[in-house]
């Protein structure tokens, strides 16, 4: 009976109002040092973004984890990764994050539309796709090397990064930052 207590937790956490789960899970992202204090708006943004965490853990202690990338986001620790930093010297890597720190540059935030449209040019402009594509795009603007559906995580960052200062929860770096601050670092990296 123990082996199916993760499978029925995993499921009730799926079909849960998201608001519920955002609430119950407060107390974890404090213990995860993400200090979180949402107003309606905050506590709205935490429910909207439940999904990308629910489908994939078992316990609601889980959720601050596979919603970090959202909240902390740190080039230079990603970089210092000597694998993550192998892969982010190849030319074709490099490639990758420069023309999407271009692209973004000149693109409103970001929903799904907008994504795949950005991701599109990228390809156009670099030639890249499938993994050689997309794994420089994840590590660029996540700064982990998997994770969450990138359809879903971007279109997330790219909302909380909308959000007022005063909204209670940690402040949001929109994708566009995210990639000029990680071209920076690996600048500083080269």
């Amino acid at each position: 009976m123990k082996r199916n207590l993760p499978w029925a937790n995993r499921h009730y956490l799926k079909i849960a109002d998201p608001a519920r789960v955002a609430d119950l899970a407060l107390p974890y992202f404090e213990k995860a040092g993400l200090e979180m204090r949402p107003d309606a708006a905050g506590l709205a943004y935490l429910a909207s973004i439940m999904a990308i965490a629910t489908s994939s853990v078992d316990r609601l202690d889980q959720i601050p984890e596979r919603l970090d990338p959202v909240f902390r986001y740190l080039p230079e620790k990603t970089l210092s990764q000597p694998t993550t930093r192998a892969e982010m010297d190849q030319e074709k890597a490099g490639l990758v994050v420069r023309a999407l720190a271009e692209e973004l540059a000149q693109t409103p935030r970001l929903d799904r539309d907008r994504f795949r449209s950005v991701a599109n040019e990228v390809k156009k402009r670099t030639g890249q796709k499938g993994k050689d594509l997309f794994h420089p795009i994840r590590v660029a603007l996540t700064g982990m090397p998997a994770g969450a559906e990138l359809d879903l995580l971007i279109p997330a960052i790219d909302r909380g990064a909308e959000l007022p200062a005063d909204a209670g929860l940690p402040p949001v770096l929109g994708c566009r930052e995210r990639a000029a601050a990680f071209v920076r670092a690996l600048d500083q990296f080269a």
